[in-house]
Order: C-alpha cells, then structure tokens, then sequence
C-alpha cells in the first residue's frame, strides 16, 4: 500500500511544471537578447568600418585627385584626365562597398520568427512531459 508521502500531489507537479515552463521561457528570451545584443555589437563595428572607409576614400579622394589630375593633364587632354580619375574613384568605392557589404552579412540579426519558434518547440516538450508525468500519476493504482 502507497502512502500519501510516497508521491507528490498532482497539483505540486502540475505547479512545478508550470514554473519549469515559465523558467524556460524566460532563460530563452535572455538567451535571445544576449545573442542579440552581440550581434548587434559586431554590427556596430562593420558600421564604424562603414564610415572610416567614407573619410578615408574623401581624404584620398581629394589630395589624390588633384596629382592624378595634373600628371593626367600632361598625357591627354583635361577633360579625359577628369573622366578618367573619376572612374578610378567609383571603382575603389565600389571595393570598400562590398567589404563593407560582406561584413554586415556575417553579422546578421535572427529573424523575428527564430526564436518564437525555440521557445515553442521548448514549451512544448515541457507540456508533453508534464502531461506523462500527471499520466502515469493517475494510471498508478492507490490499494
């Protein structure tokens, strides 16, 4: 015969469940934001990377140019020397660009839907479990 003492009351492992699934979700939700928070961080340098390259291509752009400009003058005429130097600047832009472009891809914030679907794929092994237990808890024969 099975005393009272033997075995938790349905409603404690009902309770302890519940808390088990609240405990759950909130350890996701923190887990979703540090990882946000990190990304967000490498995403921030990408960006800092992003505009020194701007200053860096305005800087060489502007006491470049002007070399580039009169050493051009001397080969052809100036209105190719102009065209020409300003090619040259759209493609160096373009590089830094798709540098920029590449990191930012690393770095990628998870979709809205990514961690919703965890925590319910989580949730639901919780309840499952908890729905066994509360099974096996009444399918035990009291005599």
């Amino acid at each position: 015969m099975t005393t009272p003492t033997d075995r938790p009351p349905l409603s404690a492992v009902i309770a302890r469940a519940i808390t088990a699934i609240v405990d759950l979700a909130k350890a996701e939700i923190a887990a979703y934001k540090n990882s946000l928070v990190v990304k967000l961080k490498e995403s921030a340098i990408a960006i800092g990377l992003f505009a020194a390259a701007g200053v860096l291509v305005l800087l060489t752009a502007v006491y470049l140019s002007v070399a580039a400009y009169q050493g051009l003058c001397l080969a052809m005429p100036a209105w190719l020397a102009g065209l020409v130097l300003a090619a040259a600047m759209a493609v160096i832009a373009a590089a830094l660009g798709a540098i920029g472009a590449s990191l930012m891809k690393r770095h990628q914030v998870p979709s809205a839907g990514e961690v919703p679907a965890k925590i319910k794929d989580s949730l639901a092994d919780s309840i499952s479990q908890a729905q066994q237990t509360a099974s096996a808890h009444e399918e035990t024969p009291e005599a």
